[in-house]
């Protein structure tokens, strides 16, 4: 634990050993099983020097001493319930002081008689904590004045200050409610010249929904309901948008926006939300590649990034190049703490387990106790009887999982041995139906869901990933288990998450960056004072993630990349690449010839230079240089995901072809369209991805099913019949499904998408080169229609308003909109219309009454 700065140097012995003894009283109330020593109770005169430590900490400006003032506060609460009222009025007062106005909200709520009225204090301390609020407050949507903490405010006072902030804070520091302030703000006072288009950039596209959400709701709040959202990337028409528009895109949208052929797009404002992405790898590159694109295009554009606990916020406005009234600042007290307990074997003693509590610098005992269970067998066993133990009725609780099949494998532990429930809420049973009906009768949700448990990752179908979130915040699932989407910003707070040696991704081990992201999510604001992360046999784990700094250092990937001279691009043009590493070297490949070789620029005199790989660096510059490249830089810049060397020798193929219209995609419908099709994923496989056998067949059928509107359940079904007739597949039907969702998200929603693009780009400069601007101009936009799983007009204006793919579907199939609406002028006809007559699963139902507003 860290020296507590506020405090004299007698004072402080005696305070840590009460600050201890606090702590173990607090959390041993909260821990499964019994214990096999009895505790030391508080006493009257502990809590009274207690206070007193709080009110003189509450007063420091150093984060440590405040946080310690909330912790004793909120601690001594939750010890002493609701039998001191002097108690509460004391707590009240820290934590006005201290700025937690959602935690002096939560303990009004919980602990008083009269939530809307301040508990009783001395004038003096009344007034101070009147001035408090006072000091803090802003101008809410609907127009009332709200209480931000300290860090809200000075976050929403940089934000308007200045045109390039970057800001590193605990994940439920609050930052996207007051990036939603700035929103209102920004689109009512405008841009110098003209409407303001502010584009919100997100790691996933699991993310969208639920930032499109937010973005609209606060929207309607400020009676700004007619901006346009988007979440595709048409470009909006600027003379039509005299309130402005919003864009919620991944980086790979965003690209594909601002080389649009169907439009030119403009952006006055950038948001960049869990901004420690630039250090992922492959994605991470991109990433920074698409900032610096928008930055290119639109060098006034302000911009600002959201990051949580990283130690050097200023990095990422020095990678940009934004030297001039930038603002950067670190926040490291939140207003929901974490309790990091570890939970370990005994020895020869398999129902008791030993529990300790993670401090900053120290591991404070706990004791053993006897659970009641045996704590052992395998590891679904272990984490899912521990959830139970742990998760008060009221409670929810996230069981983190190293990957798709171990969520529904943990889902499964979760509800093995447990009796049918006798009543399900008619939400639950509303959503078995939709899965029923709209995925299929085996789906592994459905046997789940009566239990209050479900899983979440990233393939699933946006309607049902969203749904269960839904019902989580709602309380009517206790229990998700979740992959690592919840690192890349997805909102699901809880009040435990349980962790067994974590991992990321393909398999690596979690960083420490990543774990504290992730602890993060523990704790509901306004629910819970404090959030718990267990972890599990924390010694067995391959990483100790769970110690170590409280902030971390990033570094973009492309920095990484070339740390040592760009080895992996130097493997990769040799074929010597490992499979982990192809993607990122890919990337950086690209970006080396797009910023350095095709430009002039020398890589050996760049940023990347040192004194140690500067030999690395020229030998990366030659096999660069030696790979003949004559496409224009625009075409590869657009396409930066792509492989430089690969996407010339598909501009070789087209160039050789004597007539290049029989290239052209055919609109989806008419005749010889499937073919072409395919004769199109056959050379994208083979010029770009260098596969070279018959895989193209089963991407095309399935390519097929998903731009025509198939609807999902169709889709699915057609695939599990095929593998048991033809393929005598005896996998689980479950695994089939989890496959072919992986398969619908990774190869045609994302691979396929990005080579689309590139074929599409380059057969535009091919027919432009043969004078045929009218072919080129007209080219089909099958990027689009892949990534939506949709080709028909209307059904893709539904999608780009932010409806999912089944509901824009069924909305297409039921709805008389005129053929050539656009995507505003068919909300308006949503509005006009009784969705509850609509014969549609009332899950879309439920979709479209939020999207509209009712």
């Amino acid at each position: 634990m860290s020296d507590v700065s506020y405090l004299t140097r007698p004072e402080l012995p005696k305070f840590h050993d009460l600050y201890r003894k606090m702590l173990r009283n607090d959390i041993n109330e909260q821990l499964p099983g019994i214990a096999l020593v009895e505790s030391d109770p508080i006493t009257e005169g502990e809590i009274r020097l207690l206070v007193g430590y709080a009110s003189m900490l509450s007063t420091s400006s150093e984060a440590i001493d405040r946080a310690q003032a909330y912790e004793i506060a909120t601690r001594l609460i939750e010890i002493e319930g609701t039998s001191s009222s002097s108690l509460v009025s004391v707590a009240d007062i820290v934590l006005s002081r201290i700025g937690n106005f959602p935690g002096r909200s939560l303990l009004r709520d919980r602990y008083t008689s009269s939530p809307d009225t301040a508990p009783h204090a001395p004038y003096r301390l009344w007034l101070e904590r009147a001035t408090r609020e006072i000091e803090n407050s802003v101008t809410h949507f609907e127009g009332n004045e709200i209480a931000l903490t300290d860090f809200q405010y000075r976050l929403f006072d940089a934000l308007d200050q200045s045109s390039s902030v970057s800001v590193s804070a605990p994940t439920s520091a609050g930052k996207s409610f007051v990036m939603g302030l700035d929103l209102i703000r920004r689109l009512r006072k405008g841009d110098p010249s003209g409407p303001a288009c502010v584009v919100y950039l997100v790691p996933t596209r699991a993310l969208i929904r639920e930032v499109s959400s937010k973005l609209r709701e606060h929207l309607r709040k400020a009676r700004l309901e007619t901006v346009p959202v988007r979440s595709v990337p048409f470009p909006v028409d600027k003379e039509k948008a005299q309130q402005g528009a919003v864009y919620v895109l991944t980086q790979e949208r965003l690209m594909s926006l601002l080389h649009s052929a169907h439009g030119k797009p403009w952006v006055t404002t950038l948001v960049v939300d869990e901004a420690q992405g630039i250090q992922d790898d492959s994605r991470g590159i991109i990433l920074q590649s698409s900032i610096e694109a928008v930055l290119r295009f639109f060098p006034g554009a302000e911009i600002f990034f959201a990051s949580p606990l990283i130690k050097n916020p200023e990095y990422l406005l020095s990678l940009f190049g934004r030297f001039q009234g930038e603002v950067s600042f670190v926040e490291t007290l939140s207003p929901v703490s974490q309790n990091l307990i570890l939970v370990s074997q005994v020895q020869n003693k398999k129902n008791r387990a030993k529990f300790e509590i993670l401090l900053q610098n120290e591991h404070l005992d706990l004791g053993i106790r006897d659970l009641g269970f045996p704590f052992r067998g395998s590891k679904f066993t272990q984490q899912s009887d521990l959830a139970r133990a742990v998760t008060r009725d009221d409670e929810a609780t996230i069981l983190f999982a190293n990957g798709a099949a171990y969520t529904e494998s943990l889902a499964e532990a979760l509800i093995n041995g447990q009796s049918e429930p006798t009543y399900l809420d008619p939400r639950i049973v509303e959503f078995i139906e939709f899965l029923r009906t709209e995925i299929h009768p085996e789906y592994p949700l459905i046997k789940m869901l009566p239990h209050g448990v479900a899983f979440h990752y990233g393939d699933m179908p946006a309607i049902v990933r969203a749904r269960v979130e839904d019902l989580f915040k709602e309380g009517i699932l206790r229990f998700v288990c979740c992959t690592s989407t919840l690192l890349q910003g997805v909102n699901l707070p809880a009040r435990h998450i349980i962790i067994e040696n974590p991992k990321r991704g393909s398999g690596n081990s979690m960083k420490r960056s990543d774990f504290l992201n992730l602890s993060g999510r523990a704790g509901r604001l306004l629910h819970e004072f404090h959030g718990n992360i267990w972890c599990l046999r924390p010694t067995e784990w391959e990483e100790q993630c769970y110690e170590g700094e409280l902030l971390q250092d990033i570094r973009s990937a492309m920095s990484e990349a070339m740390a040592d001279g760009g080895s992996t691009i130097q493997r990769l043009l040799s074929d010597e690449a490992k499979p982990d590493e192809v993607d990122m070297a890919e990337a950086a490949f690209g970006k080396v010839v797009n910023d350095f070789i095709a430009t002039g620029n020398s890589l050996v005199n760049s940023e990347f230079r040192t004194e140690q790989n500067e030999a690395a660096l020229a030998l990366t510059e030659k096999k660069c240089q030696e790979i003949k490249i004559t496409l224009p830089i625009e075409v590869l810049d657009a396409n930066r995901a792509v492989r430089p060397d690969r996407l010339q020798s598909l501009y070789d193929y087209m160039k050789a072809v004597l007539d290049p219209t029989t290239l052209l995609p055919i609109k989806p419908g008419l005749t010889n369209s499937n073919q072409r099709m395919k004769e199109i994923i056959k050379v994208l496989q083979e010029k770009l991805a260098n596969i070279h056998n018959e895989s193209y067949i089963f991407y095309n059928v399935l390519a097929c099913k998903w731009i025509y509107n198939a609807p999902l359940r169709k889709i699915i079904a057609e695939h599990i019949d095929y593998l048991r007739k033809e393929k005598y597949d005896t996998r689980k039907t479950s695994a089939i499904i989890r496959e072919l969702l992986h398969t619908l998200e990774k190869d045609i929603r994302y691979r396929l998408v990005k080579y689309f693009i590139a074929y599409t780009s380059i057969l535009a400069l091919v027919l432009h080169e043969r004078n045929n601007a009218d072919a080129a101009e007209a080219i089909e936009p099958f990027h689009i229609y892949l990534e939506c799983g949709a080709s028909d007009r209307i059904a893709l204006n539904l999608i780009t308003l932010g409806f999912s793919r089944v509901t824009a579907i069924a909305l297409h199939d039921k709805v008389a909109f005129p053929v050539d609406a656009t995507p505003e002028e068919c909300l308006a006809k949503l509005g006009q219309i009784n969705i509850e007559h609509l014969n549609i699963s009332k899950l879309c139902i439920r979709e479209v009454r939020e999207l509209v507003g009712r």
